[in-house]
């Protein structure tokens, strides 16, 4: 069953999460036998949607569908908006980039992105903004090496329709030069941030295409994570703030990642995420709440 929370005005509910024991509460109400019946049907209908939710598996963005140098506006991907605060400034925006080998890219002068994933997320090197055959696609897809110099940084904004549970994201040619901080947002504001060092994956391209390029990054974990291989390079443990109440990894609103260090190119990929138990499925509700009373 769903746990139910409400006041004099209002009832709201929300599916059990990980490890709890759910329980309905509902002993401060009095209700008629008219509206004790509308409620049951309510929580059976919650109940049913609790379990359809928490069952229907992940959700991967995998940036398939745009072509190659496709520069994004934001809502190519449904569930999800990619933004940069500082598109046109360090860099040119998020861009698609075809990491397959062999591919359109092969004959590119960077080749480390060449990981063979497909289509990949990168922010687009602000050298190289002609789009002189189709608009709205760069002719020439790379990403951005220097972020204006010293100091210079990039970001990428994910912010998700609704609540979510994020799980992992590949990281891409994280090699020498090249640092990144992600952090998780919830909806309260409270966030999680991990710092990912230099060299946390291998350069295909150094390699001569004999290492993947590439790892899966744990966005859950608070523990330290080794980079592609088990290498040397390995995370600090990520940082919990708690703005108001205590961060809540079921209900992130969205991912924020800062792209720093000497020379910080890097491509993402396989953003996986799950929707906040419950969400969008508490609608009837609350016709039942405005009817309860608080027993005197």
């Amino acid at each position: 069953m769903p746990h139910a929370i409400g006041n004099s005005g209002s009832l709201r509910a929300r599916c059990p999460r990980e490890g709890e024991i759910a329980v309905f509460q509902a002993a401060t109400y009095e209700l008629d036998n008219h509206l004790a019946t509308l409620l049951l049907h309510s929580l059976a209908a919650v109940a049913l949607a609790c379990f359809v939710t928490q069952n229907a598996g992940a959700t991967v963005i995998d940036f398939e569908g745009p072509v190659n140098g496709t520069e994004l506006v934001g809502n190519e991907f449904a569930g999800v908006t990619i933004s940069s605060s500082d598109k046109g400034v360090t860099h040119a925006g998020p861009a698609i980039f075809d990491s397959s080998k062999p591919g359109p890219n092969d004959a590119g002068a960077d080749k480390d992105l060449l990981v063979n994933l497909g289509n990949i997320l990168i922010l687009q090197n602000d050298a190289l903004t002609a789009q002189t055959v189709t608009p709205g696609v760069f002719d020439t897809p790379n990403d951005e090496a220097d972020f204006g110099g010293a100091g210079g940084t990039g970001n990428l904004l994910f912010t998700f329709d609704s609540a979510v549970e994020v799980q992992n994201i590949t990281l891409i040619d994280l090699n020498g030069g090249a640092e990144l901080m992600l952090v998780l947002t919830d909806v309260l504001g409270n966030t999680l941030s991990y710092g990912v060092p230099e060299m946390w994956t291998n350069d295909v391209e150094f390699c001569g295409f004999a290492c993947d390029g590439y790892a899966v990054f744990d966005l859950q974990t608070l523990g330290a994570q080794a980079g592609e291989d088990g290498g040397s390079s390995i995370t600090p443990a990520p940082i919990i703030n708690n703005i108001s109440g205590v961060y809540d990894k079921f209900s992130i609103e969205s991912l924020e990642i800062t792209l720093d260090g000497s020379t910080p190119s890097a491509g993402f990929d396989n953003l996986t995420y799950v929707p906040e138990p419950g969400t969008g499925v508490l609608l009837g509700l609350g016709l039942v709440g405005l009817a309860a009373r608080r027993r005197r």
